[in-house]
């Protein structure tokens, strides 16, 4: 039975889902139908977060070297959580960030997740370069690496610092395929503070060739860190496996 306050909110504030636009039966930010459409990252690589790899399992990846030790994406860039993070980065919807950071918790639930079985000294976002900040109002990695701390019980004492600092860019990465990315993000990130000694768990909203996430780590090893893992919401598919 509802109480009177929800009644009047189903009555007088009626939801709409964020995704959608139709009308919900319930206060809420997603419709049935679209928060079917989340698709969380079954058996992803610990490496890369490919979906279907497992544990144990074989990934081209192993055939690269990388700085970083771990990579964890919960969520697929498919469907629902591809609108919502367009709507989050694109229309300035800040106020969606609990959602999504809830949403990829929830696709981690019953695996090992980095965030609950490793210890970081420090949080570091994905730096944005100074235009793109300006033109968005925010940083999306930012805002991120904050709600999760304040959502993990084993982050709550973790500091957030913005370490990295990114140079302009001609394009942006979300404009380009996945050869030109890995170009476009070589060597523009530099790190602005101290990280001699420290387990690092860097912060990023979608992971699509690594390219990002890897030139970032890199400018945290030759800083110093001494372990550098990567937390991001959602991983995109490489074309081969969209089916996926």
């Amino acid at each position: 039975m509802s109480t009177l306050p929800q009644q009047l909110g189903q009555d007088f504030l009626p939801a709409y889902c964020v995704v959608c636009d139709q009308r919900c039966t319930r206060l809420t930010w997603l419709c049935g139908h679209c928060r079917l459409d989340v698709d969380s990252n079954p058996w992803p690589c610990p490496r890369c977060a490919l979906p279907g790899v497992g544990p144990r399992g074989y990934c081209r990846c192993h055939k690269t070297r990388s700085t970083l030790y771990r990579v964890e994406a919960p969520l697929l860039y498919t469907k629902t959580p591809r609108a919502l993070i367009k709507r989050w980065k694109f229309e300035r919807r800040i106020e969606l960030t609990q959602l999504l950071v809830t949403l990829a918790l929830e696709g981690t639930t019953g695996k090992r997740s980095l965030l609950s079985h490793h210890h970081y000294d420090v949080l570091i976002p994905i730096g944005m370069p100074w235009r793109t900040r300006l033109t968005r109002g925010f940083n999306q990695s930012h805002c991120l690496a904050l709600a999760l701390q304040s959502s993990i019980k084993t982050l709550a004492a973790t500091p957030v610092v913005p370490a990295l600092s990114s140079a302009n860019r001609k394009r942006a990465q979300h404009h380009l395929s996945r050869a030109a990315r890995l170009t476009n993000a070589a060597q523009r990130f530099s790190v602005g503070r101290s990280v001699s000694g420290l387990r690092v768990l860097l912060v990023d909203d979608v992971l699509t060739t690594g390219a990002t996430v890897e030139n970032a780590a890199q400018a945290l090893r030759n800083a110093g860190a001494a372990r550098i893992d990567a937390w991001c919401l959602a991983r995109s598919l490489p074309p081969e496996s969209k089916s996926i």
